[in-house]
């Protein structure tokens, strides 16, 4: 055998390089008192990404309708057997008087 030890592989080598740079930037950021505004950064976004995901839908308003247009009103039942139903509608003023008018 050998007295010589054989090396670690260049990946390995690779990464343990740059695990103590890394180490050694959080060091230095560290020592400057830099880690506070990254650190409150970070968990601005993560708190600003989360209200947004877990916030309750608001809803739309809903459009009023022209007093100038005809209001039906469906009948009290919706499902029937039977062929025809009375509906109930509400014309404008103006409307009434005109006898050209239809509502389709």
């Amino acid at each position: 055998m050998s007295g010589r030890r054989r090396r670690a592989p260049l990946i390995l080598r690779a990464l343990l390089t740059l695990s103590v740079v890394i180490l050694a930037g959080a060091a230095f950021v560290a020592a400057r008192g830099g880690i506070d505004p990254i650190l409150s950064t970070l968990g601005s976004g993560v708190s600003a990404a989360i209200d947004r995901l877990t916030a309750t839908p608001v809803p739309t308003p809903s459009d009023v309708l022209p007093t100038d247009s005809p209001l039906i009103t469906g009948p009290a039942q919706p499902y029937t057997r039977e062929s025809a139903v009375d509906l109930r509608i509400t014309l404008p003023a103006e409307v009434a008087r005109d006898p050209g008018a239809k509502v389709r």
